[in-house]
């Protein structure tokens, strides 16, 4: 791991790794064979976990790619870097654009503008005041009930903004990076001096493929039940390894609950 002391904008593609296929009774109606996180409960949320894949940063378009300030191109001063970011929780990162009664929430400066018709052009909404409307998220949260069956509830996550000329819409903040110097003093990255910053607006939220059933398989290595300490940090702190030197790789096969909530999200209206 390099100290890094350049004031850079950082940019990111994502990708979001889960499922696509069926495992047993465990579906978004049948929650028979559903595991909780803590496998000794039988009633619980089922919940995503989203995380930063330090094997995605440092492979994905051959890792990060930094501009001198005086590049010709248009990424002049920019560190670009490409990241996956694999789902280790026992349930899908689920998100709709309206509620459960089909109402669409969205924000125009400090105004909450609700639409209430499930038939209108949302994609044709647009704010009075002329500011670009931002359209809030309901993630769904599945539950798992005691007598093996699901329910689910819907909550506000974020904001979502729309391109027309992508045709899809872009999640706000996706993605939020800091630039720091490395303190070799400090183990955690948190406290050390921050650089720079930045954002991504997420492209759309889609799955990109899955974990995988072997090293030949197309993301093999980015989803692991330790994906905070690559090999380059723990060179510098090594009390944190444990003995996996990055975390064990992790396969289709490791998760009790895979396919839940169907894997087929795509970029679309």
């Amino acid at each position: 791991m390099n100290k890094m002391n350049i004031k850079n904008l950082l940019f990111i593609s994502l990708i979001i790794i889960w499922s696509n296929s069926l495992y047993g009774q465990c579906t978004v109606n049948d929650a028979t064979d559903c595991q909780c996180l803590n496998q000794s409960e039988n009633d619980c949320d089922l919940l995503p976990d989203i995380t930063l894949s330090w094997y995605g940063l440092e492979n994905v378009s051959d890792g990060p790619t930094e501009y001198a300030q005086d590049d010709p191109s248009a990424n002049a001063g920019r560190l670009r870097i490409s990241v996956s970011t694999p789902n280790d929780g026992v349930g899908p990162l689920t998100v709709r654009g309206v509620d459960d009664n089909g109402w669409a929430y969205f924000i125009c400066g400090d105004d909450t503008i609700i639409q209430t018709d499930p038939s209108s052009n949302l994609s044709g909404f647009n704010c009075d005041n002329g500011e670009e409307p931002k359209q809030i998220t309901f993630q769904r949260i599945y539950h798992r009930n005691t007598d093996g069956s699901m329910s689910y509830y819907d909550r506000m996550a974020g904001t979502m903004t729309y391109h027309p000329t992508h045709g899809h819409n872009h999640s706000d903040d996706w993605g939020v990076f800091t630039l720091r110097t490395m303190d070799e003093n400090e183990p955690n990255p948190l406290n050390w001096p921050i650089v720079s910053d930045g954002a991504k607006m997420g492209f759309c939220l889609m799955d990109y493929g899955t974990c995988g059933t072997g090293t030949s398989s197309t993301y093999y290595g980015h989803c692991r039940d330790e994906n905070r300490y690559s090999p380059d940090y723990l060179e510098y702190f090594p009390e944190f390894d444990n003995g996996t030197n990055g975390g064990n790789v992790k396969y289709n096969s490791d998760f009790p609950n895979f396919g839940l909530g169907g894997g087929s999200y795509g970029c679309s209206p």
